[in-house]
């Protein structure tokens, strides 16, 4: 599915379309019930995940009346606290104001899922207690799925004890989108539609056309009136930091060729036929590139954290060299790395990791990895996930 909408775009779609709905649902009552949120958009999975929010918040709130002076495990009181959050569950009852929160989320969420289910379980699954997906936390919130259930339905038949471990059930949600995904398109675009958007053109087809024929493709919509260009963060760095001799690092691609013989020359008398050898040429490309960079002169995240320079054991281990930047990633790291550079797109993300250990030292990755996803991204060179990330790159090319 394309990418159509990115993270700035979802936020804004999910706040027009609540201020618009928000209004519908609040039109003849001051609070609705359950059943009026089944209903209370058209978009089912908006709806659902509504009333998901409201449940986990149910079985969040109902565990605080369990108390260390009283025996909760006692059959006769397990049935009756069974009884009160059944019965409390029958009497859902919102205002306009807590409402505005819950469907403001439910629709992000739901544009998550349709356009990034990878990057959506990721964060779902990161919330699990202890880590663990069980059959009964699938069984509770399978039912909040209009679309993508049959993941968790998958996952479930996948656990063959009580539970599976966050990671490997990612692994699994992987594997499964990669043969098969849903067309949300139309479900995206209504969204979008109802809060107002206008879907954007769609990227050329050929992925080899240049930055400029792209824009020929899809030519920038014209401006009521000159303005004079915001300055980008990259630019600030760059007029704040002092002029410095750009020093060159050179990548040379050596490509071989061979052209056709020439025709065969044949000398009389004698009939001797001379071929011609095929001439062999070694076409060299040299791609300069710049060993300043936009992430230079900008503090890492160790010298955020510490006031003086230490070689405690722990800055010999944030210094030390890693065999592999995929493999030494974190859960946490690929989640904050996937959403905060990559805009959810788990393909550019990957691409990204391969393009790293490709690459022969660390300025060559670092402008490989600007000129391709820098400004794709609108990455900020001062944020925690650029400095974090560029600070594993250097690690690994160290």
């Amino acid at each position: 599915m394309a990418n159509k909408w990115n993270t700035t775009d979802i936020e804004k779609i999910s706040t027009a379309f609540t201020h618009k709905n928000l209004e519908k649902c609040f039109q003849n009552y001051e609070q609705i019930s359950g059943e009026d949120i089944v209903s209370s958009t058209a978009i089912p999975q908006v709806n659902y995940f509504i009333l998901r929010e409201i449940f986990l918040r149910w079985e969040e709130e109902t565990q605080k009346f369990k108390s260390q002076y009283f025996d909760f495990q006692a059959e006769e009181v397990q049935k009756s606290f069974l009884d009160f959050k059944n019965t409390l569950s029958r009497y859902i009852l919102v205002n306009k104001e807590n409402f505005a929160p819950l469907l403001e989320s439910a629709v992000k969420k739901t544009l998550e899922l349709y356009m990034r289910p990878v990057a959506f379980f990721i964060a779902d699954f990161r919330n699990l207690p202890d880590f663990k997906l069980t059959q009964e936390w699938i069984n509770k919130n399978v039912v909040f799925f209009k679309k993508y259930d049959w993941i968790l339905r998958e996952l479930q038949n996948h656990i063959e004890e009580d539970f599976i471990y966050a990671n490997h059930a990612l692994e699994r949600v992987k594997i499964l989108l990669q043969t098969h995904t849903e067309n949300l398109e139309e479900e995206i675009d209504a969204i979008a539609q109802e809060a107002g958007f206008t879907p954007p053109p769609a990227e050329p087809e050929n992925d080899n056309l240049s930055f400029f024929e792209r824009l020929v493709a899809n030519p920038p919509k014209p401006t009521a009136s000159f303005q004079e260009p915001e300055i980008s963060p990259f630019e600030r760095i760059v007029q704040k930091s002092k002029v410095q001799e750009t020093q060159k690092v050179e990548q040379i691609i050596e490509v071989e060729t061979t052209t056709i013989a020439a025709p065969p020359v044949v000398e009389t008398p004698g009939h001797v036929v001379i071929e011609t050898p095929a001439e062999t040429h070694r076409i060299v490309e040299r791609v300069t590139v710049s060993k300043t960079s936009i992430f230079d002169n900008v503090p890492t995240l160790n010298d955020k954290m510490s006031t003086n320079e230490g070689n405690s054991l722990s800055d010999l281990q944030q210094r030390s060299k890693i065999d592999s930047l995929k493999g030494s990633l974190s859960l946490n790291q690929r989640f904050a790395f996937l959403n905060g550079l990559f805009g959810g797109n788990l393909q550019d993300f990957e691409a990204a990791l391969n393009l790293v250990e490709e690459s022969s030292n660390y300025e060559v990755a670092k402008a490989a990895l600007e000129a391709k996803f820098a400004n794709t991204y609108n990455w900020k060179s001062d944020s925690d996930e650029s400095i974090e990330f560029f600070q594993l790159v250097k690690r690994r090319l160290s």
